[in-house]
């Protein structure tokens, strides 16, 4: 019993204990917030950091409010020459963080040759910094930019606006960035400029958003710029731009983007799309550029005058409208392949070294016109749906084997070798005779004899339809095009004969039953008829017996004018012969005069398709 009095009596001592040490706590930590809330509303007027600075005294303040303006044309301050120009020098440290200056800040023209800190801090007027150097570090990570944001030909030897915030416009104008230039996170809502700044040593703009317009106009970046997670809302302008090291624009750009006459020296990768116009016009890509991933343009895309030195990749990429790369120079190879084109495609007097656009699909029109392929042009199995126009291309070796056509035109196309099939162009090649004797030679040079047949055949076929009426050789076109297809077809010359051979030995059956008709009608005006009635009459002959005869008759006929066509047999010998002479005789010299025609052709056809 007393064993128990004893526990419950310790245990009674250690809630006590407990008790009090957790109303000690509450009370300190009471006592901590409040002393945080008054620091955080504790008020700071500005003159009293102007006196420090002018002093040389340490800025350090935090959580608090800035009343006034900050203003360094207030107070006296040494100045410093730096390339000709006389800045006021600040020799302090400032730090002023995760505060609100409620006034215009004025460090313009300052040389700060301290750190300076303006982490989490709200600038809610104007912030001026154009023209100052920092020679020391400059944090303005968090910081909040109510007003309009100067920092126009400042000079940053390492500074960073990570997760920064610009409400307003701002300025960043020829400014320098010796070191890493770092806005990750940053959003700038209103009108940014960044033209002609200097990034000496990389820029980070990763997962920045850019709400408001966006000025990189002649902007240098000398080392990678990162532009992976970038938003770019409005209008984008990278005109004349220089990049010098490795780019990557893995970003949405939802408007209109000009990368007009911009320099990439490095390689440069786009991984996302393009929602508006892609202007590239006069760029120059001295590396390898790369549009991966299924890259979209979803609006017009110019790559007019465009100069690639390195690889240029956009196999998969998807051209949702029209696409323009006239007058664009490809040094190294230009991939193509699986690209769609959803809209006009324009290489009008580009000029490629390796061109590969195997399994492309052009939707719309394809414009080659005056296109120079210096090495391999690789057009393996793409899809036509429009009119594909390669008038005046030059070609060294071209291959479009398996390729489909809806409409093309090869005039005045010089090539070496073109690796493609008469089956792809039948019907849909826009005649040109000279192209059609270029092809022709190309096929025989390829062994494709067949397909050069094919091509003559067509050629000779619409030469004769574009010649007059009143020109006489449309009409011995039209003969030789029906008896031996030109000479490239061996089997109407064949199927002629044939229907010769028919067609006269029916005129000489109906030349003999002419005569066995005159014979009859002799008799019958003789009287001669009636000895014969006693006779068995040929009619009572059996059907079977009748079809035999008339088998007979027909082949008779048939050899006779085979003998007569071939002029190898002895037609004057036939039997009615001299009973019918002169009629005979005229049909059988023309037979005579066409089987020499035809047999004469046979032989030249059969020696162009078989032979040679």
């Amino acid at each position: 019993m007393v064993k128990i009095m004893s526990n419950c009596v310790t245990r009674g001592k250690v809630a006590k204990i407990i008790l009090l040490v957790l109303v000690l706590f509450i009370f300190i930590l009471t006592i901590a917030l409040q002393n945080a809330l008054a620091e955080e509303n504790r008020q700071v007027n500005a003159s009293e950091i102007l006196d420090k600075i002018e002093k040389g005294v340490l800025v350090a303040e935090e959580n608090c409010t800035i009343i006034g303006d900050i203003d360094l044309s207030k107070i006296n301050l040494s100045t410093i020459k730096v390339d000709g120009e006389e800045l006021r020098e600040v020799n302090n440290s400032i730090s002023i963080k995760n505060s609100i200056i409620k006034g215009n800040v004025n460090f313009n023209d300052a040389y700060f040759s301290r750190a300076v800190n303006f982490d989490g801090t709200n600038f809610a007027e104007e912030a001026n910094f154009m023209y100052s150097i920092f020679s020391d570090s400059a944090r303005f990570d968090n910081a909040i930019f109510d007003g309009i944001a100067k920092f126009g030909d400042a000079q940053f030897t390492h500074t960073t606006f990570w997760n920064a915030t610009f409400n307003n416009r701002s300025n960043f104008a020829s400014s320098i960035f010796y070191d890493h230039g770092q806005f990750t996170f940053a959003n700038f809502r209103h009108f940014s400029k960044f033209d002609y700044a200097h990034f000496n040593n990389g820029a980070d703009f990763n997962f920045v958003h850019f709400n408001g317009e966006v000025h990189f106009y002649g902007t240098c970046f000398y080392n990678d710029a990162q532009f992976t997670g970038t938003v770019f809302n409005n209008k984008t302008w990278f005109h004349s731009v220089v990049f010098n090291g490795f780019t990557s624009f893995n970003c949405d750009f939802m408007n209109y983007t000009y990368f007009q006459n911009a320099t990439f020296n490095g390689i440069v990768i786009f991984n996302k799309d393009f929602h508006a116009v892609a202007n590239f016009a006069d760029a120059k890509f001295n590396d390898r550029v790369e549009f991966t991933n299924y890259f979209k343009f979803n609006e017009n895309a110019s790559f007019c005058d465009a100069t690639f030195t390195g690889l240029a990749d956009f196999e998969d990429a998807r051209f949702m409208k029209d696409a323009d790369f006239s007058n664009a120079e490809f040094n190294d190879e230009a991939k193509f392949k699986k690209v769609t084109f959803n809209g006009n495609a324009s290489f009008m007097d580009a000029t490629f070294t390796k061109a590969y656009f195997d399994f492309a699909k052009f939707n719309k029109s394809a414009n080659f016109i005056n296109t120079n392929f210096n090495d391999k042009a690789k057009f393996k199995d793409v899809t036509f749906n429009g009119y594909a126009d390669f008038m005046y291309a030059t070609f060294s070796k071209a291959y479009f084997v398996g390729a489909t056509f809806t409409k093309i035109d090869f005039e005045s196309v010089d090539f070496e070798i073109i690796e493609i099939n008469w089956s792809q162009l039948e019907g849909k090649l826009i005649y040109n005779g000279r192209f059609y004797q270029a092809l022709i030679k190309n096929f025989k040079v390829l062994e494709q004899f067949e397909d050069a047949n094919d091509a003559y055949y067509e050629y000779r076929r619409i030469r004769q339809g574009q010649k007059e009426w009143g020109d006489p050789t449309k009409y011995t076109d039209a003969f030789f095009k029906c008896i031996c297809g030109y000479g490239v077809k061996p089997c109407r010359t064949v199927c002629t004969a044939v229907f010769i051979i028919g067609l006269f030995s029916a005129i000489y059956w109906l030349i003999e039953d002419e005569y066995r008709c005159k014979r009859l009608r002799e008799f019958v005006s003789l009287g001669k008829c009636n000895s014969r009635k006693n006779k068995k009459s040929k009619s009572d002959s059996s059907l079977k017996d009748r079809c035999k005869r008339y088998w007979k008759r027909f082949w008779e006929f048939m050899f006779l004018s085979v003998s007569i066509f071939t002029t190898l047999g002895k037609w004057n010998k036939w039997k009615n012969a001299e009973n019918c002479e002169t009629l005979f005789r005229i049909f059988a010299i023309m037979e005579v005069f066409l089987g020499w025609i035809i047999m004469t052709l046979f032989v030249i056809s059969l020696t162009i398709t078989w032979i040679i």
